[in-house]
């Protein structure tokens, strides 16, 4: 059976029949989307390297505090790790205009190039309600304060620690 993550039904742009070899590393939903996504080699990473961990809340802490400067309300850094094996943190903030938050999601996309950290995923909504930017073990929301009720990732998530994002340590369990 086919994975069904990977796209096998493209074809070559100069012939009909010939298939072209799409690049397994790349998610469907993740082609097309030109400067959504910074090219990186996908691995997995032992989740019990506490220096990982540390990186992480550290990302997930620097996110936080960009999004404050930019005056993003209602910060949140949620702990994930016992929840989904997708991502460690959660940090969601509400801002109150589109521009807001491209201004915040173009600075925090600056201060992780900047420390080499790759981008996964960009993604927004059509209505502005919604920006997310995936840097694998950090998934940053920002939230207008509608869409931020509407979708309630405090609730959906509501059994994930909150933590004090301005204390540097991190409570490895």
């Amino acid at each position: 059976m086919a994975d069904p993550v990977l796209n096998t039904d493209e074809t070559s742009p100069d012939s009909t029949t010939t298939a072209a070899k799409p690049n397994p590393l790349v998610p469907i939903r993740m082609r097309g989307i030109a400067g959504s996504q910074d090219p990186v080699q996908l691995s997995a990473v032992a989740r019990a390297n506490p220096a990982r961990l540390l990186k992480a809340y550290e990302l997930a802490r620097l996110a936080a505090q960009l999004s404050q400067d930019s005056k993003a309300q209602d910060i949140l850094v949620l702990d994930m790790r016992k929840l989904t094996s997708m991502v460690d943190f959660f940090v969601v903030a509400t801002v109150p205009s589109r521009r807001q938050a491209n201004a915040i999601a173009g600075q925090i996309e600056l201060e992780m190039k900047k420390l080499k950290e790759a981008k996964l995923s960009l993604e927004e909504s059509e209505t502005g309600r919604w920006t997310l930017l995936d840097f694998g073990d950090v998934v940053i929301h920002l939230f207008s304060p509608e869409g931020r009720e509407f979708y309630n990732l405090e609730d959906v998530w509501g059994d994930a620690p909150r933590l004090d994002w301005k204390d540097a340590t991190l409570k490895i369990s």
